[in-house]
Formats: structure tokens, C-alpha cells, sequence
């Protein structure tokens, strides 16, 4: 395979979802909000200012527990990293990284929203920010540098606990060396992904679909490897009725089982 192919199918991915997400809702729109100071902030794009004001509100005693603060701060930081601006681009870099405070301020969130008030109706917003973290973390993936392509699956799936994604995570710690970690990992996505399987609510064709294809080709090699051919077939077994029509994972199963 093309050592580039995975990083244009994931931009093609993206640029797709991205389409969806904005005939879905209005740009910039945080749906159920009650601060309104943060809302007027947004909808005139002073992201900073957002950001500014919501912070103060997650340090206030009255308000450090309401959710909303800390989605306009995810949503803030979000805009911020898709900023042209060249300023904007040289400051939040580095330890300032914005799409990486997005993605912390999206997890304090997730933990804030402990009835769903907002996660739910604002999943559009979820879904940008994970596919926009997602592109950056195949990127490493496919360059070789594990660890930081670990660090996004696995902040991905503190905002979104997608199975998907976590497998990811798992192929990043047998990468790194760290296979208990990675068994962790990957026993937890595959009893979600059985569950989603069983109850007929797994997507073949969803947004993170290929991060499964590419996730499960990858643990076939590294159970191969091992001399795990039971498991690797298991593995494989697994794949083809999650994703059916996948033609790599189709040439997998023939290469095991012939």
C-alpha cells in the first residue's frame, strides 16, 4: 500500500463529514445554550474573548460545574486552530497548541455534561473536532511517530469514546512496546464493537470507519508475528462482519486462511 494512501483517504473522509456537519447545523450555533454573554462572543468570532470569558466562568464557584463554559472554551480553541491568521497560527503553537486545548476543554466537558444537557445535541461540533484531530493523528501514524499519534487517539477518546479510535490507541501501544496497555485498549473497543454489532448499530460506512479497517489489518500483522494464528483469525473473522465489502481486509482473511 501507498505509505500516503490512508493520509488522502483520511483528508477525503474529512472534507465529507465536514460538508455534512455545516448543511447540519448553523456555523458557529451551540444548541441549548443559557450564556448568552458567551454566545454574542462566539457568533462575532472574538474567540479569544470566548475563551477569556468562559474560563472565568469555570473558576466561578456559582458556575464551575454547568458544561457550557467548557464547550465554548472547547469550541473557542477549536476556530482558533482553524485561524488563517498568521499571528493567531505563531502564538497558539507549541505548548499554546489550540486543537490540543480544544480537545482537553471537549473532555472536561463530556465529564461536566454528566445528564447529556448538551454532549448530544452538540455532537456535530464533537464529530468536527474528533475528525480534525483524527487527520492529525493518521498523519503520524503513518510517519512512523507513534507516540504522538497516540496522544490524539487517546484524547479523542476522552471526549468520544469511540471504539474505533480506541482500537487505534491499542496499535499505538503495541507499536510503543506497551502490550498490556494495548490489551486494555483493545479488549475494551472490541466488546463495543461487539455490542454495537449484536444491537445492529454499527456503521460500516462511518466517519471513523477506516481508522477500524486499518486498526484491525494492523493487530492481524502483529498476532501473525506472534505466532497467534487462532487469534489473528478471530481478529479477521471480526472485521469482515463489521465491514463487509472491505477488500484489504478480504485479502487478509484469504492470506490466513488459505
Amino acid at each position: 500500500m501507498n505509505k500516503y494512501w490512508g493520509i488522502q483517504m483520511r483528508k477525503l473522509v474529512l472534507t465529507a463529514v465536514l460538508v455534512s456537519l455545516f448543511n447540519a447545523i448553523s456555523f458557529g450555533q451551540l444548541i441549548g445554550g443559557e450564556f448568552e454573554k458567551l454566545g454574542t462572543l462566539y457568533l462575532e468570532g472574538k474567540y479569544e474573548a470566548c475563551g477569556m470569558k468562559a474560563l472565568k466562568y469555570t473558576e466561578s464557584d456559582k458556575t464551575k460545574k454547568h458544561p457550557e463554559p467548557y464547550l465554548y472554551l472547547a469550541m473557542s480553541f477549536f476556530q482558533l486552530s482553524e485561524s488563517t491568521d498568521e499571528k493567531i497560527i505563531e502564538y497558539y503553537t507549541g505548548s499554546n497548541d489550540a486543537l490540543k486545548t480544544a480537545m482537553k476543554w471537549a473532555a472536561k466537558f463530556k465529564k461536566k455534561d454528566k445528564e447529556d444537557d448538551y454532549y448530544s445535541k452538540n455532537a456535530p461540533f464533537i464529530t468536527k473536532l474528533k475528525m480534525k484531530a483524527l487527520n492529525v493523528a493518521d498523519i503520524f501514524f503513518e510517519e512512523g511517530n507513534y507516540r504522538k499519534a497516540q496522544y490524539y487517539y487517546k484524547s479523542i477518546v476522552k471526549f468520544d469514546d469511540d471504539p474505533n479510535v480506541k482500537f487505534m490507541w491499542g496499535i499505538c501501544d503495541i507499536k510503543l512496546k506497551s502490550v498490556s496497555q494495548a490489551a486494555l485498549s483493545i479488549h475494551s473497543a472490541t466488546k463495543d464493537l461487539h455490542k454495537t454489532y449484536n444491537e445492529g448499530d454499527y456503521d460500516p460506512e462511518g466517519p471513523t470507519s477506516y481508522e477500524l479497517s486499518k486498526a484491525m489489518l494492523e493487530y492481524c500483522h502483529y498476532l501473525v508475528e506472534q505466532k497467534d494464528l487462532d487469534s489473528a483469525k478471530v481478529t479477521i473473522n471480526m472485521a469482515r462482519k463489521l465491514l463487509p465489502g472491505n477488500i484489504e481486509i478480504q485479502e487478509e482473511f484469504g492470506n490466513l486462511i488459505d
